[in-house]
């Protein structure tokens, strides 16, 4: 054989053999409530393709590390004592590919006696800043200006932080005994579509991971408001539903839906919800000013 093709077959099974083992994955594993690392976590990976698995836990700073792994999509498991655990997706290439931050909400546990939901708003690095707002039928609004809402017996609602410069999470716990609340998403900057922020949303109950939502990628341009769910609770049942809403200014308390108790989400037939609170108040404002530059003019 010609020593030019074999040197040529030679490199190229080398390099074939490089794509296929030598990777590594690393990563940090966060309270999202405080954004500091967790040490000792445990963390898993199990390869979807390869069905490889391996298993370490963070060093004191929440870092982990998995070298010499083979390139796959893996399902990336983070657990510890006092947290929920949480699972992603991970694509690992060639070389090293650094992990998105592993976020391990604390587990929730019943306040005056309710069950609480957690909620973990997630967007990706192109937009700076999403919120989170939620609307209820006791009139509480939280978000960044009120980040708590609290009934010693009816509810206790609480944002722990509003992220405006990172991918995120913004953590929001919600606890009601009785009545509505409506989860919206806002976008704070008018530079981008809804579409482009990845905007990602996690619902837990007090043990496990029970909805998923995806801003939908068909809300017109320039809508600052999308309406990702609404949760219903009365003494004998507890419903989700998934308006996907849309709307170019606050939405108010609450908005008017008519709600779908299907966990897999369709676009709305009416996209506009009632008219906000706010654009009441700014009617009011243009009529009284309307009125003093009549009584000057006279």
């Amino acid at each position: 054989m010609d020593k030019s093709l074999t040197l040529i077959l030679f490199l190229l099974f080398t390099l074939f053999s490089l794509s296929s083992s030598i990777t590594s994955l690393t990563g940090l594993v966060r309270d999202p409530s405080t954004s500091q690392p967790i040490p000792n976590a445990h963390v898993n990976i199990r390869g979807i393709k390869k069905q490889y698995e391996n298993d370490t836990t963070v060093n004191s700073t929440g870092n982990y590390l998995f070298e010499d792994i083979p390139d796959d999509d893996y399902n990336v498991t983070g657990s510890s004592p006092g947290y929920l655990t949480i699972s992603k997706i991970e694509a690992v290439v060639l070389y090293t590919t650094e992990g998105k931050n592993l976020w391990l909400p604390q587990s929730l546990q019943k306040k005056y006696g309710l069950n609480g939901y957690l909620v973990l708003l997630e967007w990706n690095d192109i937009v700076p800043d999403l919120d989170a707002h939620l609307f209820t039928s006791s009139m509480c609004h939280v978000f960044y200006n009120t980040k708590n809402c609290v009934n010693d017996t009816n509810y206790f609602i609480n944002l722990d932080r509003d992220d405006t410069k990172q991918e995120g999470p913004e953590t929001m716990q919600i606890y009601i005994a009785d009545g509505t609340a409506d989860f919206w998403v806002n976008i704070y900057t008018t530079s981008t579509s809804f579409s482009e922020t990845g905007a990602y949303i996690s619902i837990y109950d007090a043990s496990n991971l029970i909805y998923t939502r995806t801003v939908p990628n068909n809300l017109d341009k320039g809508v600052r408001w999308w309406h990702a769910f609404r949760l219903n609770i009365n003494i004998a049942n507890v419903e989700f539903s998934f308006p996907d809403t849309q709307t170019g200014s606050a939405p108010g308390y609450p908005p008017k839906i008519t709600p779908t108790t299907s966990p897999t989400p369709t676009p709305s037939s009416n996209p506009t919800p009632e008219p906000s609170i706010r654009s009441g108040a700014g009617s009011v404002y243009v009529m009284l000013s309307i009125f003093v530059l009549v009584i000057i003019l006279i």
